[in-house]
């Protein structure tokens, strides 16, 4: 499972999740992140341009050649903009190309212009600074709906036990058919899934919440169990997870090494038939 570990970098630049305090990750922290997963052998990164500057933390490792980012940016964005800030970032670190660029934001691609988009990416590959395009979603209509652009190479998807839209068969089925590479994120839904006390504000996921707690209890941690689920997946190529420090880093990677498989991969199906909005961050209110 390891080997399938990206960790996403939002709140290395940011406060993010609603688990945060509204705090970033301190500096210090953050190398010491960057350089526990490279010596473990996690070598992908998820973040986005929208999230600040990346490049302040990778100026602070000694290397970066075998660091691989996946980035995101807005389809509103500037693309001459974002082509420069890419070849920056390759110029003054070691790494030669971003792994992967997608769009972040599908629900703006009608006001996009379509052959400058294409023409955009076009112009990336060509240049070896990315190997991979494509877009991240929230549902399979947005993914559909870029595919009529051009084909994504790549798409990063939501996907936990209690948002399982792209297990049900149609999405699987077009997934297949697209030949896609999947990465998934929102596997601890920021972090709510590991939380010993639910969200106030998140109550109408309370039933579901305890019958996840429930059913975790075959396990070592509720941690184990979800990185145990994410491994049953076996189209998901990376699982985008997100950390707050260096402990956090060491018990994913300790547990992702010591996972149970003799489980049913079944077991979390229930809780996919009481699909409610609130699995969604964009429907959560903090008012």
């Amino acid at each position: 499972m390891r080997h399938k570990l990206s960790i996403g970098t939002a709140n290395f630049t940011q406060p993010y999740g609603v688990l945060s305090q509204g705090k970033a990750i301190p500096q210090k922290e953050v190398k010491a992140i960057f350089e526990s997963a490279l010596i473990k052998g996690i070598i992908d990164f998820d973040t986005a341009f929208g999230y600040g500057d990346l490049q302040e933390h990778l100026s602070t490792l000694d290397s970066t050649s075998s660091v691989r980012l996946v980035s995101k940016f807005s389809i509103l964005d500037d693309y001459d903009d974002v082509y420069d800030q890419i070849k920056s970032m390759c110029d003054r670190n070691d790494f030669k190309s971003f792994y992967g660029l997608l769009v972040h934001d599908p629900q703006n691609i009608a006001q996009a212009d379509k052959q400058n988009l294409t023409a955009f990416f076009d112009r990336l590959k060509k240049d070896r600074l990315v190997q991979k395009v494509g877009v991240s979603v929230y549902d399979l209509d947005e993914l559909k709906t870029f595919n009529k652009i051009l084909p994504a190479d790549l798409v990063q998807i939501p996907l936990n036990p209690f948002n399982q839209v792209f297990l049900e068969s149609e999405a699987q089925e077009y997934l297949a058919k697209s030949q896609v590479e999947v990465h998934a994120r929102s596997l601890f839904l920021q972090g709510v899934l590991l939380a010993d006390a639910l969200p106030a504000y998140l109550d109408g996921l309370r039933k579901n919440w305890e019958r996840f707690n429930d059913l975790s209890a075959e396990f070592p941690s509720k941690l184990e169990a979800l990185l145990w689920w994410a491994n049953s997946q076996s189209f998901v190529t990376k699982w985008v997870l997100g950390v707050s420090s260096k402990r956090d880093l060491d018990g994913l990677a300790q547990a992702s090494s010591s996972i149970i498989s003799t489980k049913d991969p079944a077991l979390f199906s229930v809780l996919s038939a009481k699909y409610t909005p609130l699995v969604d961050p964009r429907n959560w209110d903090f008012t």
